[in-house]
């Protein structure tokens, strides 16, 4: 099921850049219906965001075949660029890690 997630999410990025590249108008991509994880990261993947992915790999000699194939995935996804993230605002969050810190430590 993981490996079919994956390769559900590897066809939505190339599906996406190619469209980015083509300049071809917005619409409903239904490839991000074959999977769920594809589904849960739509929001991520379509709009104005920055996403970030972590591979993770291992160094046991049982699972070579693995991790390369985890580093191939990560090279094609690494190769795709969608679209242009909205750019970050300077203003402070009320929610930000330290603020939240803060309010513990004082309670």
């Amino acid at each position: 099921a993981i490996n079919k997630s994956l390769s559900a999410l590897s066809r939505v990025i190339c599906e996406l850049e190619k469209k980015e590249k083509a300049k071809l108008p917005k619409k409903e991509l239904h490839i991000f219906r074959d999977s769920k994880l594809t589904y849960l990261l739509k929001p991520c993947l379509e709009g104005d965001s920055k996403t970030l992915m972590f591979v993770n790999v291992s160094p046991d000699q049982s699972s070579v075949d693995e991790s390369l194939s985890s580093l191939r995935f990560a090279a094609r996804v690494n190769s795709c660029e969608i679209g242009n993230p909205r750019p970050q605002t300077t203003k402070q969050s009320k929610t930000t890690p330290s603020n939240i810190t803060a309010k513990w430590y004082n309670q």
